[in-house]
C-alpha cells in the first residue's frame, strides 16, 4: 500500500509539472525585420552583421571588402546604389554640403564599423556611430580617415564633410585651437597628409559649418563668448588675409548661421 501511494503521489506530481509547463506561454521571438525593396536575402543577413570576423575582412592597406549593392526600385525601376552595411545608419551627412569631393572622386560619410587603432594597436570596436571614413564614389577602398603628421596618426572626427571645393583630395578639421588639413594619397589610410596650417586665437571648440562655392570657410565658435571665422581657402594660410574674425554677443546655437547666397560673401 505505501509503495502504491508513493507511486500515485510521484504520478500527481509530474503531472502537475506538465500541466504548469503546458498552460505557460511560449517564448516569444523577435519580430521579424520589415523587408524593403524586395531584398529578402539582404535582409535576412542583418541579424548575422555583428559576427562578421572584421579584422579578416580588411586587406593590409587599411581598405574594406567593398560592400556595394546595386539593386532596381521597386515602384520606379531605376538604379540604386547601397555603398554600406553596418548595424547601425551610417550617415553621408549631407547637411548642406555634397558628401562626395569636388570632383567626385570621393566620398566622405560618418558610421561606426570597427576600425584598426595605430595608436592602441588594437582594433577600436566602440559601436559609436562618429567617426569618418572615405571610400571611392563607388563604395570601394573604404577605410578610416587618418591624418600623418610626420608619422603622428591624428584621428579626426567632425560632423560634417568638410571638402576644399578647389582640390578634390583635400578635406579640413578644427581641433580647439588648430585648424588641421588632410590631403588624400590613396595609398592606404596611413598616408594622407596632415598639416596644422593655423592657429585660432581660442582653444574653444569649432565646428565648421559651412564651404562656399567659392572656397570660403565658415567656422562656429562654441562658448560664451565665441567668435566667428570667415577663412579663405583661397589663400594662403600664411596670408594676413587668410581668415576674418569677428567677435559675436553671447552663445549662438550650433549650425545658427550660414553663408548669404543672394550676395557678396566677403
Amino acid at each position: 500500500m505505501r509503495n502504491l501511494l508513493t507511486l500515485t503521489i510521484v504520478a500527481l506530481a509530474i503531472g502537475s509539472v506538465f500541466q504548469v509547463r503546458a498552460t505557460q506561454p511560449a517564448t516569444t521571438s523577435k519580430p521579424a525585420l520589415t523587408v524593403y525593396q524586395d531584398l529578402e536575402e539582404m535582409t535576412a543577413r542583418i541579424p548575422r552583421l555583428a559576427d562578421r570576423p572584421i579584422e579578416k575582412l580588411v586587406d593590409g592597406k587599411g581598405f574594406y571588402q567593398t560592400e556595394r549593392l546595386i539593386f532596381h526600385d521597386v515602384e520606379t525601376g531605376n538604379e540604386v546604389w547601397s555603398l554600406t552595411q553596418d548595424q547601425i545608419t551610417d550617415i553621408a551627412n549631407i547637411e548642406r554640403r555634397c558628401a562626395w569631393s569636388s570632383n567626385g572622386q570621393y566620398i566622405s560619410f560618418i558610421g561606426n564599423k570597427p576600425f584598426y587603432d595605430f595608436n592602441s594597436k588594437s582594433w577600436n570596436k566602440r559601436g559609436w556611430a562618429g567617426n569618418n571614413f572615405i571610400a571611392n564614389a563607388d563604395g570601394s577602398q573604404r577605410r578610416k580617415l587618418w591624418g600623418n603628421d610626420n608619422g603622428k596618426m591624428l584621428l579626426l572626427n567632425d560632423k560634417f564633410n568638410n571638402w576644399d571645393q578647389k582640390k578634390a583630395n583635400v578635406l579640413y578639421y578644427p581641433n580647439k585651437d588648430t585648424l588641421w588639413r588632410v590631403t588624400l594619397t590613396g595609398d592606404d589610410n596611413k598616408s594622407n597628409v596632415a598639416e596644422a596650417i593655423y592657429k585660432f586665437p581660442s582653444a574653444a571648440n569649432k565646428i565648421i559649418q559651412e564651404i562656399s562655392d567659392d572656397n570660403l570657410m565658415l567656422v562656429e565658435e562654441s562658448g560664451k563668448t565665441p567668435n566667428c571665422y570667415v577663412i579663405d581657402l583661397n589663400k594662403d594660410p600664411k596670408d594676413a588675409k587668410f581668415c576674418f574674425t569677428y567677435p559675436l554677443k553671447g552663445e549662438v546655437h550650433p549650425g545658427s548661421f550660414r553663408f548669404r547666397r543672394s550676395g557678396p560673401i566677403v
